[in-house]
């Protein structure tokens, strides 16, 4: 039995790993093992926006810069072993169920980030106009509860969409 930590954008998690000794010699205490284990984390974020807006220029085409702090709250966040190999011809890891575990430790639903936009906007008419700007949005450091670093997330997108001033 295997136990050992494992640092995951949602947090920490222990990860239990069951092997078995494929021969019947004596094995030492000291005897190294070499592990390939392949993770998978999939999460679904809820991410709210609180934005200040600065436009830029005279008549129907403006440019806009927007800037802000994001709030950000895992809807879910499941992590799993993918793979498993030994790299050891004396042990292989058991076969079912019950080979290995994943516990998340939890961190908290709620963090914090940043987002940075800028664009162009576009009037139809004095309430309705077309936006187009890209946008970099990432989280603020965070760590578990021991204190180690946990992985950021960092991402470039475009926002495409339509305004209407009442």
């Amino acid at each position: 039995d295997f136990t050992y930590d494992l640092n995951t954008y949602g947090g920490s998690a222990a990860v239990n790993l069951r092997m078995e000794q494929v021969d019947g010699a004596p094995v030492q205490d000291t005897e190294p093992i070499s592990l390939r284990i392949k993770t998978s984390e999939r999460t679904q974020l809820l991410r709210i926006p609180l934005l200040m807006a600065y436009r830029l220029g005279n008549g129907r085409l403006h440019s806009t810069i927007k800037a802000g702090l994001t709030g950000n709250f895992f809807l879910k966040n499941e992590l799993d072993i993918s793979a498993r190999v030994s790299q050891s011809s004396r042990f292989q890891p058991v076969q079912g169920s019950d080979s290995y575990t994943v516990q998340l430790e939890n961190q908290g639903k709620f963090f914090m980030g940043y987002w940075l936009s800028a664009g162009a906007e576009f009037k139809l008419s004095r309430h309705v106009s077309f936006v187009a700007e890209p946008s970099f949005s990432g989280d603020f450091p965070r760590n578990d509860a021991s204190g180690r670093r946990l992985p950021e997330h960092f991402s470039l997108g475009l926002n495409v969409g339509v305004n209407y001033y009442f």
